[in-house]
């Protein structure tokens, strides 16, 4: 049980243990495994759970981010010998290229400014491009286990009608 935040070093306890949630990802990507194609990014890749699990002859490249230091040296070691996948610690505003599908797997809700990080990912999207954002439902449940866990919000539907992206 996760008493206080002295109990263990986040994120790198947190997203090695999520590592080992095999059904939860699984059960995640069964419902958004068929837009995974073309030129992907991925925003905050964490320890690289959720993408393993997605990499397939319908993904021409797949650029992921991580400000971690230790996600991002554990990504590159990960993916060196894979030459579809590129590994950069930078934010989405600063990246050149353009994507066909932008993720947010459980990232959203550690962003601070969440409304300009949408804004920002819209920008890179190519024409039809899709963003797939996976967050945490019903701020009316946030609770000390999300504070503890480094999330600034869980969110509502509405949030997404208002940001117009629905």
């Amino acid at each position: 049980m996760l008493s206080n935040k002295d109990d263990y070093i986040y994120p790198e306890s947190i997203t090695e243990n999520f590592d080992t949630a095999n059904f939860h990802i699984r059960y995640c990507l069964s419902f958004i495994k068929k837009y995974l194609q073309g030129d992907i990014l991925e925003v905050g890749a964490g320890c690289g759970n959720f993408t393993r699990n997605y990499l397939s002859d319908k993904v021409k490249s797949l650029t992921l981010t991580e400000k971690d230091n230790l996600n991002f040296i554990n990504l590159t070691k990960k993916f060196k010998e894979n030459l579809k996948v590129k590994v950069l610690k930078e934010s989405v505003s600063n990246l050149k290229n353009k994507y066909d599908v932008i993720l947010y797997l459980h990232v959203l809700e550690h962003i601070e400014d969440d409304s300009k990080e949408i804004q920002e990912a819209v920008k890179k999207l190519n024409d039809n491009g899709i963003l797939i954002i996976m967050v945490p439902a019903h701020q009316k449940m946030y609770s000390n286990l999300d504070k503890l866990v480094g999330h600034y919000r869980r969110y509502d539907i509405d949030f997404f009608k208002k940001k117009s992206i629905l």
